[in-house]
């Protein structure tokens, strides 16, 4: 089980117009790997591209959504290469995929959320923004949440 966290503080520039172009409060987003240290992955403009690094994800600047059928040793499978590789931060990326409705993506660099729906498993992973991977990600636990009551519950009527 893995959590993904969803950045919606201040931040830098960058952060708001993240927020305003993508018509949400989230403007950046990381896998955390160890909710009790803090040890998350993603890829972050703030510290050149892809890392791994212990973050404070205090709730009042940071949401959490759980998911509960990735691990750990799947998404250390993806990002090890890219980290050790430093791979840089997406900038062009964002702005052919995001900006522009061209779904292009490079190898060698990537954005937060596109990291992060690659890291987890999702096709075309270029077009999620931070709040759109949330968005996805929220719905996902919804339904899933109620397909296992409706389970229960069908299993309880029995």
């Amino acid at each position: 089980m893995i959590k993904v966290a969803f950045y919606r503080n201040k931040g830098k520039w960058w952060n708001r117009l993240i927020r305003f172009w993508t018509s949400g409060p989230y403007s950046h987003c990381e896998i955390v790997l160890d909710p009790k240290t803090g040890l998350c992955v993603s890829s972050s403009e703030w510290d050149g591209g892809c890392r791994y690094k212990t973050i404070d994800l205090h709730p009042d600047h940071w949401d959490l959504v759980t998911l509960n059928d990735v691990f750990p040793h799947k998404v250390k499978t993806f990002a090890n290469p890219k980290c050790d590789a430093k791979l840089k931060y997406d900038w062009l990326g964002i702005l052919l995929s995001q900006v522009l409705p061209l779904a292009r993506h490079s190898k060698n660099k990537w954005f937060c959320s596109e990291f992060c729906a690659a890291a987890i498993g999702l096709s075309e992973a270029q077009r999620y923004s931070p709040n759109a991977l949330y968005r996805l990600l929220s719905d996902f636990n919804i339904l899933h949440h109620r397909k296992k009551s409706h389970k229960k519950d069908m299993s309880h009527a029995s």
